[in-house]
């Protein structure tokens, strides 16, 4: 699996639409949080991601028509998010009890629109070109870069995030592993320096030997790195 990520070219149209759709992702976040505290407080078990889909689709009709607008993948997958920010909870207190996290376990808190617009994720039928990316409820959503995602790998899921006023597209698809070959280092040979100070450095290793062996050999004398015609 592997994910890419680019920036989308929207339209007023298109934008309205993404925001309602992170709206509904938002608001299904903090409703199914707002349930299952309730759950905790009632000492009761908490609601899975399912159990509450099924409970906000059965809500939908009655308190929350303007759902039907957006993708049911938007809050269905907000509520596994959620689910899954709970497990990650329960699991850090757990090992801080065990002394082994250190940091604070950090209750889940609603999200706010003061922290951004935020973001959604689909799944199901997404299809990509080198131009578009094709969601479901949304079309064909224009690329703002060409042919840098995936045409014939299979779509797991994709997010659309905005920042700044920039919104984005990121894709899981699955892909097959290719391990690339490790880069293999060429030691170059590096000459060895013909100059005068290489013959003192023979030198003093021969004079090192001689000592080592109990014989003393005199120093060769220098030459010089000029030819004849050049002394003076």
């Amino acid at each position: 699996m592997r994910g890419y990520k680019t920036e989308l070219r929207l339209n007023n149209r298109q934008r309205t639409h993404c925001r309602r759709h992170a709206g509904a992702a938002r608001f299904a976040y903090n409703w199914g949080l707002r349930r299952k505290k309730e759950a905790y407080q009632a000492k009761q078990k908490m609601p899975s991601a399912i159990a509450l889909h099924k409970e906000l689709n059965a809500l939908k009709k009655s308190q929350f028509p303007w759902m039907y607008q957006v993708s049911k993948c938007a809050t269905q997958e907000a509520l596994r998010d959620l689910d899954n920010a709970f497990a990650h909870f329960f699991r850090t207190c757990k090992l801080k009890k065990q002394g082994q996290h250190h940091g604070k376990c950090g209750y889940l808190r609603f999200k706010s629109l003061k922290s951004g617009i935020g973001s959604f994720r689909l799944t199901g039928s997404i299809a990509i070109t080198n131009t578009h990316v094709k969601l479901p409820r949304l079309g064909q959503l224009r690329l703002k870069e060409r042919g840098y995602l995936p045409t014939n790998a299979r779509v797991l899921s994709a997010t659309v995030s905005e920042k700044a006023g920039r919104w984005f597209v990121s894709v899981q698809v699955e892909e097959p592993y290719t391990a690339h070959p490790a880069p293999q280092r060429t030691h170059r040979r590096r000459p060895r320096h013909q100059g005068p100070g290489n013959d003192q450095r023979r030198a003093h290793h021969r004079q090192s030997k001689g000592a080592a062996n109990g014989t003393q050999q005199g120093a060769p004398r220098p030459t010089s790195a000029f030819p004849p015609t050049q002394r003076q």
